[in-house]
């Protein structure tokens, strides 16, 4: 039925309801009215002042801006499995690949994921990765056993098409890293497993922390192969650092797997490629979590900007853990190391559990208001919100101690890391 056709329609109705009540109903007024201003461009409201549909959202056709029929657009929205172009065009206000999706659905409903492999040369025991925010072809890998960074290109469209490697020579700024993240600034994080012994080679101090690196390949590639000739910063409070979230900027939070707190690391001004300025920056220390580290199992850490919520995979302690950033209360000043800043001690006011009862949670990711966990003992990969509510699990096959990072990738579908496989592998949905 056109536009016209359904103007007349509706138009007939409202008169014969003032020929029978002597007014007309106040639905069939207000439709008729709402119609008619549909010739100027506003003929796809989902609802009239009044609450009542208009036709093009009741007439059983994709028409207007509906995405699916009868929804979407500036219609009621769609339900799962229904066509969309935003978020907003599904009840679930997720909108993945063109179609309404349910929460944690990167892992899909089956009870076995099915997995891909996407890159499978240059990586030996990977723990973490991550796409780059600004070029969604990069895939960005950390390498456990011999401190390396990865760089894959075209992994979302098959196998990786180009791989460039880059490696720290001096066995320290990426010496057992277990972790990345990416930062809104053009720069990224990582921190490593070690108490600072040059991969065996020195006795251990513990002048050990997170790492800061411009997250721009031409810097590695003019700077490099040698990573660490390319890092911006580093500071040294965090040995044994299990995890890493970029907070904003030049600020880091991370799992201090000695202490068992969480540290949270401002670099202030990066110093020259490969230099060694450690005058400025700042530092703090939440005490109070009790955190507990397992040996080699990453940690990870996911970081919510708008709540100022940090997520925590507290892996010795089988569970994943929340804390308000914004809430504590300052302890005393320390300063560890004099060529560095003093770090700010707080203890910790507001924290919860998020979910209970795993082996080792490890790998975890905040992505679209879901927080999504790899299971390191059992292989097994969880969905949930940051309430804790559960949204479903899937078995992936992967031996114990095998899964480590996640990442979300910009074709709506989740890559893990095998460590035991040395590859990275795309869960299928």
């Amino acid at each position: 039925m056109t536009r016209q056709n359904r103007f007349v329609t509706l138009l007939a109705a409202a008169l014969a309801a003032v020929a029978c009540d002597g007014a007309p109903q106040a639905g069939a007024s207000a439709s008729a009215t709402g119609t008619a201003d549909s010739t100027s461009g506003s003929a796809d409201a989902g609802a009239d002042s009044g609450g009542v549909a208009v036709a093009s959202c009741i007439d059983g056709i994709v028409n207007g801006t509906e995405t699916a029929k009868d929804c979407g657009g500036s219609c009621s929205p769609c339900a799962v499995g229904s066509a969309c172009k935003i978020p907003a065009d599904c009840a679930t206000a997720l909108c993945a690949s063109g179609s309404c999706v349910s929460p944690g659905y990167l892992i899909g409903t089956a009870a076995t994921a099915t997995l891909t492999p996407v890159l499978t040369t240059n990586l030996k025991q990977p723990t973490a990765l991550g796409f780059h925010p600004t070029e969604p072809d990069q895939l960005w890998v950390a390498s456990f056993e011999d401190g390396a960074l990865t760089v894959a290109h075209g992994v979302t469209s098959g196998t990786a098409t180009k791989v460039q490697r880059y490696r720290d020579e001096q066995m320290h700024f990426l010496e057992k890293v277990i972790s990345l993240s990416f930062s809104d600034n053009k720069t990224f994080g990582t921190c490593g497993d070690t108490r600072n012994d040059y991969n065996g080679m020195a006795p251990a101090n513990d002048f050990m922390g997170p790492v800061q690196w411009p997250a721009m390949l031409k810097d590695f590639q003019t700077y490099g192969p040698d990573a660490s000739k390319v890092h911006l910063d580093m500071m040294h409070d965090t040995p044994r650092c299990m995890g890493i979230a970029a907070a904003s900027g030049n600020s880091y939070f991370v799992f201090n797997g000695l202490s068992g707190n969480i540290d949270l690391y401002d670099f202030g001004l990066p110093h020259p490629h490969g230099a060694d300025d450690h005058s400025d920056g700042s530092k703090r220390r939440y005490l109070g979590l009790g955190l507990k580290r397992v040996a080699g199992v990453p940690g990870h850490l996911a970081y919510d900007a708008k709540t100022e919520t940090l997520y925590i995979a507290d892996t010795g302690n089988s569970r994943v853990l929340r804390m308000d950033t914004k809430a504590g209360s300052f302890v005393k000043d320390v300063k560890l190391y004099p060529v560095e800043v003093k770090m700010e001690v707080w203890k910790t006011t507001s924290f919860a559990e998020v979910a209970s009862g795993f082996d080792q949670p490890s790998g975890l990711l905040l992505h679209e208001g879901t927080l999504y966990m790899g299971d390191a003992g059992t292989g097994r990969l969880y969905a949930f919100s940051p309430a804790g509510d559960f949204f479903g699990s899937v078995e992936t096959g992967l031996p114990k101690g095998a899964l480590a990072g996640l990442a979300a990738g910009p074709d709506a579908k989740l890559y893990v890391a095998d460590r035991k496989g040395n590859r990275v592998l795309r869960v299928e949905r």
